[in-house]
């Protein structure tokens, strides 16, 4: 792939991901923004919570479920409450 084919495929991902940003309050819009760069490999939800977050668990399951919808992150299919980003495939 050429590299301007892939800058140009950068510039739609973020795009995109600051459409989706754009629903949900400042606060879950800035905790998003920080699971978006740890979230390069799974990390369990205690973890997340408890380390870069700094929220309750419950609290961070909410974070979690709204980046869910808005396709940011996934739930890791190797373990339950492992999470991850998406996994975007370019043909």
């Amino acid at each position: 792939m050429k590299l301007t084919t892939i800058c140009l495929i950068r510039k739609w991902e973020n795009n995109v991901r600051n459409k989706n940003v754009k629903n949900m309050n400042q606060e879950n819009k800035d905790m998003i923004r920080i699971l978006e760069g740890k979230l390069r490999m799974p990390i369990h939800i205690s973890y997340i919570s408890k380390y870069i977050l700094k929220k309750t668990q419950e609290e961070t399951k909410e974070i979690l479920e709204q980046a869910i919808n808005d396709g940011v992150i996934e739930e890791s299919p190797l373990a339950k409450e492992y999470y991850q980003l998406k996994r975007k495939w370019v043909n």
